[in-house]
Parts: C-alpha cells; sequence; structure tokens
C-alpha cells in the first residue's frame, strides 16, 4: 500500500519531500520482500523449528487411526519427503534384515518381503514368513507379538489373527492354521492351511513369548529381605529308552529339573531341527549308533542363534573330536545319555546347564 502510494504521489507533488517519500517507500517494499523468506532464521523451504515433534493434524484422520501411507503423507507435507525416507531409511534396513534371516515357506517372492517390510518394527523378531498354498497373492510374517504382518497383492497391514495354532494330523504331519477376520476393508479376511514345520515351529515360539509376557508380574522383595532359596525339583527317576520318542520325553524332563520350567517335546513329525523347546533353550536328541558329526552341532546352534535361545544336544553314541572342538567355541552344551536316560556333561557348557 504504502508503494502505490509512493508512485501515485509524485506526479500531483510540487515539493522534493513527496519524490523522496516515494523512493524511500520502494526501497523498503523491496528489502521487505528479499529478507521475508529468512525471518527466524530459515529459509523458505525449511520444516519448522520443531517439525520433528509437531503432532500430525487429527482432523485429516477423522476419528480413525492413520495408515502409513497417511502418516508418512502428514509428516512430508511438513518436512518433506526427503526427510520422511532419510528417518525411515534405517530401520526399514533393519526390518530387511530380519526378514531375510527369517525362515520361509516354499513360494515366499521378494515382492511379498519388500510390501510386508514396510511394518515390521524395530521391537519385532520376526519368527517365519508363511505364503498361502491356495492363494498366491497372501503372505503372512509371523511375529512374537500379538499382531501378525500380512500382504494381500501390494497391500501391507497389521492384524491380530483370529486363529494362529498348530496340530499334529495323522502320521505325524503337523498343520499350521493362520486366518484372519475381514477388517471393513482395511484387512481382507483370508485363511491359510500350511504343513510345514518351520512355520509350525514359529506358531509354538510366538504363543510361549506370548504367555511369557502376559504373566502376573511379581512385586520386587523388600529392601533387605533374605531372598528365600526356590524349591529344588526331584531329579527324574531312570527311565528305559527304546524309542526317539521315549530319549525326546526324558531329555524334557530333565530340561525341567535344570530350571527351564516350560520344556516340551515338539509334536511327532519333521521337526526342523528341534525336539524340545522352552522359552530360552532349544534341544536336539540323536539316538543314532554312531557318534554325532559336527554339522548336527552347527545345524543346532543355527536354529538357537535365530530363535535366540541356549543350544542343548543329546547324543547316544557321543560326538566325534570335530563336533565336540566346535561346540566349544560356539557355546554348545553337549550331553550324552545312556539307555536308562541319566544324561552325563560331555564339555564344560554342559556342565553349567547341570550345575545350575
Amino acid at each position: 500500500m504504502v508503494f502505490v502510494v509512493g508512485l501515485l504521489l509524485p506526479p500531483f507533488a510540487s515539493t522534493a519531500a513527496a519524490w523522496i517519500a516515494g523512493c524511500s517507500a520502494l526501497v523498503f517494499c523491496v528489502c521487505v520482500a528479499w529478507t521475508w523468506p529468512f525471518r527466524n532464521g530459515r529459509t523458505l523451504g525449511d520444516p519448522p523449528h520443531n517439525a520433528q515433534e509437531a503432532p500430525l493434524s487429527p482432523s485429516l484422520s477423522g476419528g480413525r487411526r492413520l495408515s502409513r501411507q497417511e502418516v508418512d503423507a502428514q509428516t512430508a507435507a511438513v518436512i518433506g519427503w526427503q526427510e520422511v525416507h532419510r528417518r525411515a531409511a534405517p530401520v526399514r534396513a533393519a526390518a530387511s534384515q530380519k526378514l531375510a534371516a527369517a525362515p520361509k515357506s516354499p513360494g515366499v517372492s521378494l515382492a511379498a518381503l519388500a510390501v510386508i517390510e514396510a511394518l515390521v518394527r524395530p521391537k519385532d523378531r520376526v519368527l517365519a514368513v508363511a505364503q498361502s498354498p491356495t492363494a498366491a497373492d497372501v503372505t503372512v510374517a509371523v511375529t512374537d507379538r500379538e499382531s501378525l504382518i500380512g500382504a494381500v497383492g501390494e497391500r501391507a497391514f497389521r492384524f491380530v489373527p483370529v486363529e494362529c495354532s498348530y496340530t499334529t494330523e495323522a502320521q505325524g504331519v503337523r498343520t499350521a492354521r493362520i486366518s484372519s477376520a475381514h477388517g471393513g476393508g482395511s484387512v481382507p479376511g483370508f485363511s491359510m492351511t500350511l504343513t510345514d514345520p518351520v512355520v509350525a515351529a514359529a506358531v509354538l515360539v510366538r504363543q510361549q513369548e506370548i504367555n511369557k509376557r502376559s504373566a502376573p508380574h511379581k512385586p520386587a522383595a523388600p529392601a533387605g529381605a533374605v531372598p528365600l532359596p526356590a524349591p529344588r525339583l526331584d531329579p527324574p527317576p531312570p527311565r528305559l529308552i527304546r524309542t526317539a520318542r521315549d530319549a525326546e520325553l526324558n531329555v524334557a524332563a530333565w530340561m525341567r529339573f535344570w530350571g527351564f520350567s516350560d520344556a516340551q517335546v515338539m509334536p511327532v513329525g519333521p521337526d526342523a531341527g528341534i525336539d524340545v523347546i522352552s522359552s530360552s533353550a532349544v534341544a536336539q536328541v540323536k539316538m543314532e549308533g554312531v557318534p554325532t558329526g559336527r554339522p548336527v552341532v552347527q545345524q543346532l546352534h543355527g536354529v538357537a542363534q535365530h530363535a535366540k535361545r541356549r543350544g542343548l544336544l543329546f547324543s547316544l553314541a557321543g560326538y566325534t573330536e570335530q563336533a565336540r572342538a566346535w561346540a566349544e567355541d560356539a557355546g554348545v552344551a553337549l550331553f550324552r545319555f545312556d539307555f536308562q536316560g541319566v544324561p552325563e556333561p560331555v564339555n564344560g557348557h554342559a556342565a553349567s546347564v547341570a550345575e545350575a
């Protein structure tokens, strides 16, 4: 406005003061226009100083929970897409590593993993990735959380399954079932049945993790209180080992005696390298006529590392020298048992388990 007055005033003014006022107004407007983008120390395209902590507008959500794409869109409106991708890169890289390391059922595609990757949270542990045998576009990542991650085509979503269980069918075949209820468009309804030992083991581990987190918290003992010793169970009685199943049941009993209170035998069928499982250890039982070799020890160690549990190996015929040396370096506890079922530690890692 001052600029306009300055331009119109000179033709109708007879004094030099009017011309000076017009020029001053022109200079003032140019300076304001030039310095306006740099106010508060920011350029025109910079985000606000508090952009990272700024809450997203709830008015755009319509009272519902925002999807990942909507959150990214609103965040990008404040800080720009380049900054969104920069901040998400470490999380996506960690999610990609988790999915790459997780065991997978046959048929899982790289495209499905890329879709699921966007919804893997930092605290998630991916136990297995299952591909529906009947619907080629349905893939599910089994995690140690209540909610699973599903992908249908190019759309990913988190959902709490209606069913996530396994049963032992005829001839010892383990069948895992995963199904979801239709979520009003956000979560499609589907059901898959897989005869895959890897997925079945993942479903069992998931249930154990959920039960462990939902267990009632015991209040801490008052300061200065003398803790009472935990009651010591009686060692399992001698048990005649006739079959491999007898040996597995005997190992589970001894593991419970050593403090793995929730140790249980895996169902009959393909075991994916695990015969007995607990929340803190996995065990394999070899009832063979020849000493157990190094490949078996390496396989158990890999399974234990992925499950973040301790590895215990029990063998009727003992171990080769290579197996003992490798287990000592890797931290695998080696036991030998006889036909009466009494386990004997073979290395120091096993002795520390038996003495705990």
